[in-house]
């Protein structure tokens, strides 16, 4: 989150403190909570579920951009992610399975527009900071963009699946649901990879913020526009891969983003300069683009028709989420924070070995 860097005054917080309250409170929250409802969702009422779950996301945001203590913030931003990790999950997974066959590409798309959001988040936050506010007033324009935008999802249509849940003879709704998933090596493998980029995305975000403000002196204003060029990045890389993956094995697109990405995440916090710290982001956001959709859509591929299930599954990863920024939190406050941005590499080697190690894929 842009936010890092207020959120620790505000509080008076260190650094493994706003790890603590921006990502492993608000995880441990929602992980159970979250799997449970996909998968009652799964049993019907898609549409109704994905709206009342958006607005609830942003209702949540909102008062966590005005609670005075970090506990609250922490609770607040549990119940966000929480709600918008049904939404989100629902709405991936009724996309993807109404066109198996272009799996990649769908989750590309998706990864767009998240990637959009990564980049007019952090433009509200310079806009807001350049005329005198505080992150809360940034978050609070966003909570109501969000709140907004749930209005015309209650009378969206989804588009219809080659299979649904329902259909299945399995009941993913219960223990031998969870049972099968745990058993299925494929589906857990990619599932992890796709876990292993969170440590591109929020956790880079607050990371680098920090690192822009603490060791480079930059301004908030300065930061809001690199982290806006990073995501930017990371949308030219995403509509790189869409087009791509139509010409290109997706393992080969994913073994060459993970391998510029690997090598852009140890280089750039020690390029010469703001800008060059700035352009190494950039090849980090281009280099990042294709891990996610690509191991995401290996998620779905491994059980196909079955994508509540793989969204509750994905929460046993919750572990890795929550330790993750903590540890990383940690480290910074031992080490330094340039030793914490240099293990955010070991994402993409990690998706680089199953891009070499995996079997070949079918399709």
């Amino acid at each position: 989150m842009i936010e890092a860097p207020g959120i620790e005054r505000s509080h008076a917080l260190q650094h493994h403190g706003v790890a603590l309250t921006l990502f492993v409170a608000p995880l441990l929250l929602g992980a159970a909570i979250e799997a449970a409802l996909l998968l009652r969702a799964s049993r019907g009422h898609a549409r109704r579920w994905i709206a009342s779950m958006h607005a609830l996301a942003a209702a949540c945001a909102l008062a966590a951009a005005w609670v005075p203590h970090a506990w609250m913030l922490a609770a607040a931003l549990g119940l966000a992610g929480t709600a918008g990790g049904v939404a989100a999950a629902l709405g991936q997974g009724a996309l993807v399975e109404a066109a198996p066959d272009r799996r990649e590409g769908t989750m590309a798309r998706w990864t767009l527009a998240g990637a959009l959001g990564d980049l007019f988040a952090p433009v509200v936050v310079a806009g807001v900071a350049w005329f005198g506010g505080s992150w809360r007033v940034a978050l609070s324009w966003i909570a109501t963009a969000m709140l907004l935008a749930s209005v015309p999802l209650w009378r969206a249509s989804l588009p219809a699946h080659v299979k649904t849940d329902d259909d299945d003879d399995d009941d993913d709704g219960g223990p031998a649901g969870v049972r099968a998933a745990l058993r299925h090596r494929g589906l857990m493998g990619w599932l992890a990879a796709a876990a292993a980029c969170t440590l591109l995305d929020e956790i880079l975000v607050a990371f680098a913020a920090l690192h822009l403000r603490l060791d480079r002196g930059a301004s908030e204003a300065a930061i809001g526009l690199a982290m806006s060029l990073w995501a930017a990045g990371c949308a030219v890389g995403l509509v790189a891969t869409e087009r791509l993956l139509v010409r290109v094995h997706p393992r080969r697109v994913l073994g060459v983003g993970a391998a510029l990405c690997t090598v852009a995440a140890l280089t750039w916090w020690a390029l010469p300069g703001f800008a060059g710290a700035t352009a190494g982001l950039v090849l980090l956001g281009l280099g990042s683009a294709p891990l996610y959709p690509i191991a995401k859509a290996r998620a779905y591929a491994a059980v196909p028709g079955r994508a509540a299930l793989v969204g509750a599954a994905a929460q046993l990863f919750v572990v890795a989420d929550v330790f993750a920024p903590w540890a990383l939190g940690l480290l910074a406050d031992a080490t330094g924070l340039r030793a914490a941005l240099a293990a955010l590499a070991l994402g993409p080697a990690l998706l680089l070995i199953a891009a070499i190690a995996s079997r070949p894929w079918r399709g």
